[in-house]
């Protein structure tokens, strides 16, 4: 196995960047626009604790609209059934109120772009950067390392940020949301051809927040079979599950912050 990447592809939120405030008030606004519901604004700090509690189950932005909602509808003794059940619970709230998500993604859409239209600084506000990430990316591209995004929100928003925090990634290497709805591990595919990997993916290197996205791609991109599987444990994840999870699993590394701070040869190898 290569010791260093030849590819490096990560994920945006939850890996490069936090915007936990920013997803509960765009998820609000949507939720208005589009349900045209408005949730009690003495409860805010408790659905925003909420909400920020169980985002590690939402895969994708529409969902966060969903969830909104529901907890919304409910008390937080109905939260662990959202942790546990959320794939299941979402679909049954989507065939409920029988709105498509496609139109909750466009919602969520249009309140960011009106958002950065009329307060753009209000707008990045809302977002941290990781610590030392900014630097690291910056080092990425100085070093003339090939690497790229690959993210399930709108890639213009998160060109914005990166423009913010000057780092001048190529527009062509953000990989965004897109419909119909390609899966990460068709993108990296992509990718190690487009680079000239072996068809194994040795060389490419894919660092994910999400367990069960990176579990799935380990089970439905078995051609990729080389490639490195990392869990970024300072993301969006349950400690209590994920992490376990990533402990156990044969090929799915857990990474921290120190390591990347350390540099690639750092980086936990396939066991």
């Amino acid at each position: 196995m290569e010791a260093l990447p030849r590819v490096l592809v990560l994920d945006f939120d939850g890996v490069i960047c936090d915007g936990m405030p920013e997803y509960f008030e765009s998820s609000s606004r949507a939720h208005r626009a589009s349900l045209g519901r408005t949730p009690d604004p003495g409860r805010r700090e408790e659905l925003f604790a909420r909400f920020a509690a169980l985002r590690p189950a939402v895969e994708t932005g529409w969902e966060m609209i969903a969830l909104v909602d529901m907890l919304a509808e409910r008390d937080p003794s109905g939260d662990r059934e959202l942790r546990e059940r959320w794939a299941a619970v979402r679909d049954e709230w989507v065939g409920r109120t029988a709105i498509e998500p496609k139109k909750l993604a466009e919602a969520l859409d249009s309140v960011r772009d009106t958002w950065v239209r009329e307060d753009l600084p209000g707008w990045l506000a809302r977002h941290t950067f990781f610590p030392g990430m900014t630097a690291w990316l910056r080092q990425l591209c100085e070093s003339g390392r090939v690497w790229y995004v690959v993210t399930t929100k709108e890639a213009r928003f998160n060109v914005a940020l990166l423009e913010w925090q000057q780092v001048p990634i190529a527009r062509a290497h953000v990989f965004g949301k897109q419909w119909p709805k390609r899966e990460k591990w068709e993108v990296l595919r992509e990718l190690a051809v487009r680079h000239g990997l072996p068809p194994t993916g040795e060389g490419l290197w894919f660092v994910e927040d999400r367990f069960e996205t990176l579990r799935g791609l380990h089970e439905r991109a078995q051609d990729l079979s080389a490639a490195r599987l990392y869990l970024a444990d300072w993301g969006y994840v349950f400690p209590d599950r994920d992490l376990v999870e990533a402990e156990r699993h044969g090929r799915i590394q857990r990474i921290g912050l120190m390591d990347v701070e350390a540099g690639f040869e750092a980086w936990p190898a396939p066991r």
